[in-house]
């Protein structure tokens, strides 16, 4: 009764019953919940955020706090959408590196700015954060981004060993944080 007891003094307990409440309720009342095909779309539309987190780890422990990360991944994918295939026709290398270069000129501004600057890093991230998603605004002309070739969709759901590059990505990134933290 004692170890019960002292599981449910653990305060994220009670968001992984409901979890657990919620799984068991969609597999009763759905016959598709539980397939092989819900699960790896689960896991391939939630990849991305699989690597964010994993960034954000890093901060987290660090003692950070990142608020422009959003911001700055939306401009980065807009930037690297629109030079692989939507305005400007580039081998894809030259569009992944233009938005990496445009994530690094970001986290490079930011760092100066906490460092040099000596600002608190909610206040720079939060500012960067305003600066990105303006930006993404002012780029996009405030329209969703769409009309992309058939052959920018690799990036995000082309197959290698029948398994997505984006799957591939999140598990790299994860186990480095495993291993290195």
């Amino acid at each position: 009764m004692q170890k019960i007891k002292k599981i449910f003094e653990i305060k994220e307990i009670g968001v992984f019953l409901i979890l657990i409440v919620l799984m068991v309720f969609l597999s009763i009342a759905t016959d598709t919940f539980f397939t092989a095909s819900n699960i790896f779309d689960v896991l391939l539309n939630s990849s991305f955020i699989a690597i964010m987190a994993c960034g954000m780890t890093m901060v987290i422990i660090t003692s950070g706090i990142d608020l422009s990360v959003g911001s700055v991944m939306g401009v980065c994918r807009y930037v690297y959408g629109n030079y692989d295939g939507r305005l400007f026709f580039t081998p894809p290398i030259i569009a992944i590196l233009l938005g990496l270069a445009m994530g690094t000129l970001f986290g490079f501004i930011n760092g100066l700015l906490v460092t040099r600057a000596k600002l608190p890093p909610f206040i720079t991230t939060l500012g960067m954060m305003s600066v990105g998603r303006g930006l993404a605004y002012v780029m996009s002309g405030g329209w969703p981004v769409s009309g992309f070739p058939d052959s920018f969709m690799v990036s995000g759901q082309g197959h290698f060993f029948r398994n997505t590059f984006t799957r591939y990505l999140s598990s790299y990134s994860c186990n480095y944080c495993t291993c290195f933290f």
